[in-house]
C-alpha cells in the first residue's frame, strides 16, 4: 500500500533510527566484525569505533575477527599522534577528540 500523495512507482524506504551508543556498542560486542584487509579501511574502522566511546586496544581488537591488540595498537597510536583520537589516562583508553571551542562572538573591545 502506498502512502497518500505518493506517485505510483516510487517507494519510500524508512531507515530505523540510530541506536543509542550503549546499545550499538553492546550489539557490536556480540558479533565481531571482519578485520578489513586494506590499511586505510582499518584506520577508518578503528576511528569510527572509538568515536562511540572510550575503548582500550584490547576492547577494540575484540570487536574484530582476526585482529588482536598488536594489530590495533599502532593504529590507535597513529590516530592519537595525528590528533584524531586522544588518550584518556584515567580510563587507560582511547577516545574521540573533544570538539574545538568556538570563539566567542562577543568581545570586550568597543564595537562598530
Amino acid at each position: 500500500m502506498r502512502p497518500p500523495g505518493e506517485p505510483l512507482g516510487i517507494s519510500i524506504t524508512l531507515k530505523p533510527p540510530h541506536l543509542p551508543t550503549r546499545v550499538a556498542t553492546e550489539t557490536a560486542a556480540a558479533a565481531p566484525l571482519p578485520w578489513p584487509t586494506e590499511l586505510a579501511k582499518q584506520i577508518q574502522t578503528v576511528r569510527d569505533l572509538v568515536t562511540q566511546g572510550p575503548l582500550t586496544p584490547k576492547q577494540v581488537a575484540a570487536r574484530f575477527a582476526g585482529a588482536g591488540p598488536a594489530k590495533v595498537q599502532p593504529i590507535l597510536d597513529t590516530l592519537a599522534a595525528l590528533s584524531l583520537l586522544r588518550w584518556v589516562e584515567t580510563e587507560n583508553a582511547y577516545a574521540a577528540q573533544r570538539p574545538a571551542k568556538q570563539p566567542s562572538c562577543h568581545s570586550d573591545e568597543g564595537g562598530i
